[in-house]
């Protein structure tokens, strides 16, 4: 089960669904008749993203760069506990590999 928040009435809900929005059909028929919705609260990176984005930052990469922006999102995923166990392996094993690469191709090995 994934908790969730109402998107109508802001309520906590436990759901077998990611994309479910609403708690309850009566929610679910507000939001259709033009109900104001509750904005989902921003998600905080996680220990992995955080680590990634300050090595980034002492990198002097901002998200112009392709490369950089793949190291984030694969931090992320890793962070994100519904990635799927075995989707880590891989993930922890790219991760590292593109840091190196972005370590040798902006000029800071001893990162």
């Amino acid at each position: 089960m994934i908790t969730h928040n109402c998107r109508v009435c802001g309520a906590v809900f436990e759901s077998t669904r990611r994309d479910a929005m609403y708690c309850t059909p009566r929610c679910r028929k507000k939001a259709w008749a033009g109900a104001a919705l509750i904005e989902p609260l921003p998600t905080l990176p996680g220990p992995v993203e955080r680590e990634v984005r300050s090595i980034l930052t002492s990198l002097h990469l901002d998200g112009a760069d392709d490369v950089a922006r793949a190291a984030l999102r694969v931090a992320g995923a890793i962070d994100d506990p519904h990635t799927p166990a075995s989707a880590l392996a891989g993930l922890t094993k790219v991760l590292p590999e593109t840091l190196a690469y972005l370590r040798e191709t902006h000029g800071e090995e001893d990162l």
